[in-house]
C-alpha cells in the first residue's frame, strides 16, 4: 500500500466504508473493493485532505483522538479550506453532515474524511440534502420537543431553503401537504424520521 501512497490513515478510512455494519470484519474482497473506490475517491483531493488533517490535528486536543464537530470550521479554516479548492457550500455541507454524525462522543479524523469523500459520491445530493434539511429542523424546533409543529416547519422553510434544495437539484416539496401526508396520526407534530422518510 505505501509504494500507491495509500497511508495507514487512508487504511482505516478504506476500512470504515467496507465496514458498513460497523462489525469489524470485511471480507478481503471487500476490503480491496473498499481500498480502489477509497484511492479513486481521494484522486485530486489531496490538498483538501491535508487541510483537513491540519486543521483536525490543530484543533483536536484531548487524548481520544476525537472533538466535536463544531470546533472545525472557524473562519480561518473555511479561508484554508477555500485555498486548498473546497468550496463554501462543500465547507457548510461538510460540516452538516459532521454535526449530523457527532454523537456526545465527537468525531475522529475518519470520520472526516469519509464525510467529505461522501460529497462527492453516489447518492451525495440527496445525502447533502437531508443533512441540510436536519440542520434547518433543528434550528425550526424552537420548543426543543425533537418534533417540528406546522408553524415551525412553514417558519423553518424559507427562500434560503428553497433555493438551496434547488442547487442539489432535487424537487423542492409541497410542504404543507407533505405535512398533512406524514402527519398520520394527526397530532400536529411531525418528528425527524417522518419527515426525512417523507422528503425521500
Amino acid at each position: 500500500l505505501r509504494e500507491l501512497s495509500f497511508s495507514a490513515e487512508d487504511f482505516r478510512v478504506a476500512f470504515r466504508k467496507a465496514d458498513a455494519t460497523g462489525s469489524g470484519k470485511v471480507s478481503l474482497d471487500e476490503l480491496l473493493e473498499a481500498v480502489e473506490k477509497t484511492r479513486r475517491g481521494m484522486a485530486g483531493t489531496d490538498r483538501v485532505v491535508a487541510v483537513l488533517r491540519k486543521l483536525f490535528e490543530d484543533t483536536e486536543s484531548s487524548t481520544s483522538g476525537k472533538m466535536p464537530a463544531k470546533g472545525l470550521f472557524g473562519p480561518s479554516a473555511r479561508t484554508q479550506l477555500s485555498k486548498a479548492g473546497m468550496a463554501a457550500d462543500e465547507v457548510d455541507d461538510l460540516a452538516l453532515m459532521l454535526e449530523a454524525k457527532d454523537s456526545k462522543h465527537g468525531v475522529c479524523f475518519e470520520d472526516v474524511v469519509l464525510a467529505y469523500l461522501s460529497l462527492h459520491g453516489d447518492g451525495s445530493r440527496a445525502s447533502r440534502a437531508t443533512n441540510f434539511l436536519w440542520s434547518v429542523c433543528r434550528e425550526a424546533d424552537t420548543d426543543g420537543s425533537n418534533t417540528l409543529s406546522r408553524a415551525e416547519l412553514e417558519s423553518a422553510v424559507d427562500e434560503r431553503v428553497t433555493e438551496r434544495i434547488k442547487q442539489l437539484g432535487l424537487t423542492v416539496p409541497d410542504w404543507a401537504r407533505l405535512f398533512d401526508a406524514l402527519d398520520i396520526n394527526g397530532d400536529g407534530q411531525l418528528t425527524w424520521e417522518e419527515l426525512v422518510n417523507g422528503v425521500r
